[in-house]
């Protein structure tokens, strides 16, 4: 892969990686995907005083195989437990197959157990982050929330990459995602700047 395709990728990436300073909140929400870092994240801003309560959601990924043995909430809960999140901190919601499903079947279960949530923190994979704040933000208008994605983006992930759907191929979905979902009322529509929808024109091209 040349360095100019690394760049479009890197800058559609990093539009969707929609990242905020981080403050108190609530709750952390946790998006399901199949990997570990995502609760790994929440059990370090847990311990850093952030939120006294972690939900996990999820029941399978769509895009990419499930390597648990279990819902990717249980997989979530699992991991918080190892890593000494107290077991009454953790709330999950293992019913979902999407993510406005992640949400409304989570709040759900906020209000029943009447669990406050004025402001929550989205944990979600890189390329996810910026759909899971558009779905929320359109769903839940007046909770306030601070994106988080579970890691930090590097060039050196795009030459490591080896999975099913690669980083270009996830990009170019989740930017088209976004349009579809915003244009059918699904989501807060999110308009890229001239230069990521620049990067994206390139990359779809470059993809035939």
């Amino acid at each position: 892969m040349n360095k100019e395709t690394k760049k479009d990728i890197i800058n559609v990436w990093k539009w969707l990686a929609i990242k905020d300073e981080l403050k108190p909140c609530d709750i952390i929400f946790l998006f399901g995907s199949p990997s570990l870092e995502t609760p790994r994240k929440g059990a370090k801003l847990f311990y850093e005083g952030l939120v006294p309560y972690i939900v996990c959601t999820g029941f399978a990924p769509i895009a990419e195989k499930n390597p648990f043995d279990t819902s990717l909430a249980e997989a979530y809960a699992r991991e918080l437990l190892k890593l000494k999140v107290p077991k009454d901190k953790i709330l999950i919601q293992n019913k979902s197959t999407n993510t406005p499903e992640d949400i409304k079947f989570a709040m759900q279960i906020l209000r029943k157990e009447n669990i406050a949530c004025k402001s929550a923190i989205l944990i979600a994979s890189t390329y996810h982050q910026r759909r899971v704040f558009a779905t929320f933000k359109k769903m839940e208008p007046k909770i306030e929330l601070i994106n988080c994605p579970r890691v930090e983006i590097d060039e050196m992930m795009i030459d490591r990459d080896n999975s099913r759907y690669s980083i270009r191929d996830s990009v170019i979905n989740e930017y088209e995602k976004l349009k579809i979902y915003g244009e059918k009322g699904d989501l807060v529509l999110q308009p890229p700047p001239k230069k990521v929808q620049d990067s994206y024109h390139i990359l779809k091209l470059s993809n035939r």
